[in-house]
């Protein structure tokens, strides 16, 4: 019952300044939140149909100030239909854009490799992320590295610059 009611307070807080940032600028509010506001323990989902795309739960979601950025403190997100989670020690979550930027000790786990590096920009919208850090990619009998990473909407991966590549 907590959950429930945490994170229908999480819900109407986040609709709340989801219509407070899309008001035109002629009609635009001031966002009044206290010095600092927090939620812990929060799940965020995101459905397609009927479907999970993606949740995350997050340990503890900061709104700091008049700042339209919540910083996101320990992030765990799975994305059942890909067969995929996703863990970083923090991360920052654009409200206006629907941009999140993991960062710190960032892994991706998979059926068949595990991906690591230390920042991730993750285009909510256009279902994309990349990289700009060192990325290692490993698996069963093989491991990959390479100075930046991007993943197409289509499921293409592309790494960049000085790529190593080790079969086994």
């Amino acid at each position: 019952m907590k959950k429930t009611a945490l994170f229908l307070l999480f819900f109407i807080l986040f609709s709340f300044l989801t219509y407070l940032l899309s008001v035109d600028d002629i009609n635009k509010r001031e966002i009044k939140i206290s010095d600092f506001s927090y939620i812990e323990k929060a799940k965020i989902i995101q459905r397609e149909g009927a479907d999970i795309k993606w949740s995350a739960n997050v340990k503890r979601i900061e709104f700091p100030g008049n700042e339209k950025t919540a910083k996101l403190d320990t992030v765990d997100a799975t994305f059942p239909k890909d067969g995929y989670s996703l863990v970083s020690d923090k991360g920052e979550y654009d409200i206006v854009s629907g941009k999140i930027l993991l960062h710190g000790n960032v892994k991706a786990t998979g059926d068949k490799y595990t991906f690591y590096t230390d920042r991730l920009d993750w285009n909510i919208r256009e279902n994309t992320m990349k990289t700009d850090s060192v990325v290692t990619i490993s698996g069963k009998g093989m491991f990959i590295r390479g100075d930046t990473f991007k993943s197409h909407r289509e499921g293409r991966l592309t790494l960049e610059g000085n790529v190593k590549a080790v079969i086994m």
